[in-house]
């Protein structure tokens, strides 16, 4: 597998050139270390693709992830508690989870648990590989922009499969082309922070 495209936004590919270079070949490296031949097929059970033999995202993210490890990238969670109020949300989002419990107690108001996962951070740059639905990649966009509001990182990685990929994949997964121009149609007002999106195939 490699690194077909990919597309710097906000000078996302000058950061990590500038900042952390040796991040940007740890990438690279761990996505050309997955040779697709060797993966076992998934079985399609689709009504109009029955029995076709497809590219398996599940082991495709395990090897991403072994590889990654080996470079010490690590998965951070972040655990909160949400409402319905504006301006309680505000006050929860700067506090740690014991804290936000006590507020919301005192508040008398109804708070519900979430959380976020950024798969793979390193020396404020963050990862994600999306192999899933078109709408999970905004859901990892949202990941990179809050941690890069709350200082935990500087830059964001998003790495899709390509067209081209993706066709041989279960139907409705993202893939780069599209995520690029959605991009490109909201001139740069949208994700609003660096960013780097990677095509592989």
């Amino acid at each position: 597998m490699k690194l077909k495209y990919y597309y710097s936004y906000m000078n996302g590919r000058e950061y990590i050139d500038a900042h952390a270079p040796t991040l940007w070949n740890e990438i690279k490296d761990s996505i050309e270390l997955i040779d697709l031949s060797k993966l076992t097929p998934k079985i399609s059970k689709e009504k109009n693709r029955k029995g076709k033999l497809l590219l398996p995202p599940i082991e495709i993210n395990k090897l991403f992830e072994k590889n990654m490890r080996k470079n010490d990238w690590i998965c951070k969670e972040n655990h909160f508690l949400v409402t319905s109020d504006p301006a309680t949300n505000d006050i929860l989002k700067e506090e740690n989870l014991p804290t936000q419990a006590s507020i919301v107690k005192k508040k008398k108001i109804d708070a519900y648990p979430s959380s976020n996962t950024t798969n793979f951070i390193k020396e404020n740059v963050s990862v994600n590989l999306q192999l899933g639905k078109y709408a999970f990649v905004h859901f990892d966009i949202y990941n990179h922009i809050s941690n890069y509001f709350n200082n935990e990182i500087k830059l964001g990685i998003i790495i899709v499969p390509t067209k081209k990929m993706s066709s041989k994949m279960s139907t409705g997964p993202t893939f780069y082309e599209k995520n690029l121009h959605e991009i490109q149609r909201c001139k740069g007002n949208y994700p609003g922070i660096p960013m780097i999106l990677g095509g592989i195939e």
